[in-house]
């Protein structure tokens, strides 16, 4: 029992040093994306509201978890493997743990790599079951201190990622892409 409680102490202040420096910060993401699918009359629109919570472990790695609204409109079935489906309105909620590996810095620019699980449960109008995703997700973004605790960061498109997407008893799909030019998000985060 002794030992345990010695190796349990240890645990605890290894923790605490390793954390003294750690710095917790909040922002979110906003971003719009246009999507035209080859061989339809759809282009679909899509706003994307994210607030989040991050913990910096250091100055080159982060640990965060968002949660995200997005309400697409005039889209079709194609992310969910129906492309020939007409969806209207699509709301969509996620949670993403996820994590950020600075990996250069040049003056107040920092250039880092997202990389995450995303669940997202997305209703569409008129269905009566929810789709399901869950996904992996690798994302290149670029930040700009504006002052030790304000820092803006972007990044463009879903960068390296995969998906699987199911509905209860209709559809069921799975896809992997890299894509660098699908949409673009703005964040502000202020760091405590």
């Amino acid at each position: 029992m002794k030992l345990m409680k010695k190796i349990l102490l240890s645990l605890a202040a290894l923790a605490f040093a390793a954390t003294m420096n750690a710095q917790v910060w909040i922002g979110g993401e906003v971003g719009f994306t246009t999507n035209h699918t080859n061989g339809s009359d759809h282009t679909a629109m899509e706003l994307t509201i994210a607030p989040d919570i991050g913990y910096s472990l250091s100055s080159n790695f982060s640990v965060a978890v968002a949660l995200s609204y997005g309400h697409t409109s005039n889209g079709d079935g194609s992310k969910y493997g129906m492309p020939d489906m007409t969806i209207s309105n699509v709301n969509s909620y996620s949670i993403m743990p996820y994590t950020c590996y600075t990996f250069a810095k040049a003056g107040n620019f920092a250039f880092f790599v997202i990389s995450g699980l995303k669940y997202s449960i997305d209703h569409a109008q008129g269905l009566e079951s929810n789709f399901n995703r869950f996904g992996v997700f690798v994302i290149p973004a670029i930040a700009f201190s504006v002052s030790d605790k304000v820092t803006l960061a972007s990044h463009i498109g879903d960068g390296l990622y995969y998906n699987h997407t199911w509905m209860k008893d209709v559809a069921r799909s799975n896809e992997v892409g890299f894509n660098l030019f699908h949409g673009i998000s703005f964040g502000a985060y202020y760091f405590f």
